[in-house]
C-alpha cells in the first residue's frame, strides 16, 4: 500500500480498514480499478462500505475533470512547431511556386525560361 491510498482513507474517516487495504495490496494505481465485489471482501461493514463507495466515485469523477482539463492543453511550443510543420507540408515553397508558375509558361508558350530559385541564408 501506498502513501496515497492510507492518506485517503485517513481523509475519509476509514482509517481503521487500513490494515485490510495493506494486506490486499492496494495502491493507487489499482484503488482506480475496484469493483463492487472486491470492495465487499475489503470492507466488510455496509456503512463504511457505503462511504467508500461514495468517496471513490467523487475521486474519480475529480480525477476525469483534471484529466480533461489538462489533455487538450499543449505547450506552446509544440503548438507553433506543430503549426510550422503542418504549414510547410500544405504550402508549397516559393521555389516550388516558382517552378510551377515557369512549368505552366512553358507549357502555354513553349518557350523556356531560365530562372533559378534562390535560396535565403537565414
Amino acid at each position: 500500500m501506498d502513501d496515497f491510498v492510507r492518506k485517503i482513507l485517513n481523509d475519509w474517516g476509514l482509517n481503521e480498514w487500513i490494515g485490510t487495504f495493506e494486506d490486499g495490496g492496494i495502491n493507487m494505481e489499482n484503488l482506480y480499478c475496484l469493483e463492487d465485489q472486491d470492495i465487499e471482501k475489503l470492507i466488510s461493514k455496509v456503512g463504511p462500505r457505503a462511504l467508500f463507495r461514495k468517496q471513490l466515485k467523487l475521486l474519480k469523477e475529480q480525477q476525469n475533470t483534471n484529466d480533461s482539463d489538462t489533455k487538450d492543453i499543449v505547450p506552446f511550443s509544440k503548438q507553433v512547431q506543430k503549426n510550422t510543420t503542418a504549414q510547410a507540408e500544405l504550402l508549397p515553397s516559393k521555389c516550388e511556386r516558382g517552378k510551377r508558375k515557369l512549368d505552366q509558361e512553358e507549357t502555354n508558350k513553349g518557350q523556356p525560361r531560365a530562372k533559378q530559385c534562390r535560396r535565403s541564408m537565414s
